[in-house]
């Protein structure tokens, strides 16, 4: 029963991530975090529900109307920066 349950939230989610992707981040946030195919299911273990989430939210971003550029925030330059950093610097 709890099988049926997380499909149906991963389900859900993904096709709710085609039209909004920011959905699609969280629900593969959760998944990847928490593993609860994993942890309360049996016959889900197996599935790349991850995969399914990360697959539904790349097509929610290539499918949407609203663009924005990523690299207009700070936050996200300094962590491109910081990156870039460590990619240099460890050995």
């Amino acid at each position: 029963m709890r099988d049926l349950l997380i499909l149906a939230i991963v389900a859900g989610g993904a096709l709710y991530a085609l039209r909004q992707p920011w959905v699609g981040m969280l629900l593969w946030t959760w998944i990847s975090l928490m593993y609860p195919h994993e942890q309360w299911g049996y016959a889900t273990a197996s599935m790349p529900l991850a995969a399914v989430a990360a697959v539904a939210t790349l097509t929610g971003l290539l499918m949407t109307k609203e663009r924005r550029n990523p690299l207009d925030r700070p936050a996200v330059v300094a962590l491109l920066v910081f990156t870039v950093w460590l990619c240099i610097t460890l050995p």
